[in-house]
């Protein structure tokens, strides 16, 4: 009686050593696909697993088993930003944008530069070369000529008619 009750217990251990307790299925060892599979390949038992992980919201592969999915797309504060700001993800950018070359602000971002001067024919023009601003001359010319028969004044460019020629 006792040997019996010996090799009873025995078979029982040995069933049970090589049977899934879930399933009673003769799955000794569940085999998943990968770290965030719920369904054992071999006999289908459903596991507990958490989602998919992943490094950031940019990133498109799950760190635990691979997956991909969609992300979200990279942001940037604007148009100049280089570094995304979820990821830090590097983008080509072409750098600032301005009007012109005397414009002090960028025209995507905002940033302040020092622009370069503005660019005058003379010191009586009042409208700037390349950008078009306007300023107020208020510096008298004292105009000098060349002779009596030039129209331009050396200083600052103004232009007037000559007094006529006398034939004597």
């Amino acid at each position: 009686m006792k040997k019996t009750l010996y090799l009873l217990l025995l078979v029982v251990a040995l069933v049970m050593a090589c049977c899934c307790v879930s399933c009673n299925d003769a799955c000794n060892e569940h085999i998943f696909g990968n770290a965030c599979d719920a369904d054992c390949n071999s006999c289908g038992a459903t596991r507990i697993v958490s989602d998919h992980t992943y490094t950031n919201a940019c990133d498109a592969d799950c760190n635990s088993c691979g997956a991909i999915r969609t992300p979200s797309a990279h942001t940037y504060d604007n148009a100049c930003d280089a570094d995304c700001n979820i990821c830090g993800a590097l983008r080509a950018v072409n750098g600032h944008v301005y009007s012109n070359a005397c414009d002090a602000d960028c025209n995507e971002c905002g940033v302040k530069r020092t622009p370069s001067n503005h660019v005058y024919d003379n010191d009586s023009d009042a409208t700037c070369n390349i950008c078009g601003a306007e300023r107020t001359v208020n510096i008298p010319c004292d105009h000098e000529y060349s002779n009596a028969c030039d129209a331009i004044c050396n200083k600052c460019g103004e232009s007037r008619i000559p007094a006529a020629h006398n034939a004597e």
